[in-house]
């Protein structure tokens, strides 16, 4: 937690979603900036575990979720 705060967290998996959410634990959310996620499954992921997510690309590809950045 010592890089927060950021601008943007760009995530590419669930399993990415969980790791961080573990990683930072519930009272630095506010530190990710926007939280801008690949696709729908990853988006349902991110918030399963407390993350919020701001964006979800369009299309669903890296191509997409650089674009929203």
């Amino acid at each position: 937690a010592r890089a927060l705060p950021v601008d943007v967290t760009l995530l590419l998996s669930g399993s990415a979603a969980e790791r961080l959410a573990l990683a930072l634990g519930p009272d630095n959310t506010a530190h990710l900036g926007r939280v801008c996620v690949i696709g729908p499954t990853t988006a349902a992921a991110t918030r399963a575990v407390g993350l919020p997510v701001h964006d979800v690309a369009e299309p669903y590809s890296v191509e997409g979720l650089l674009y929203l950045i």
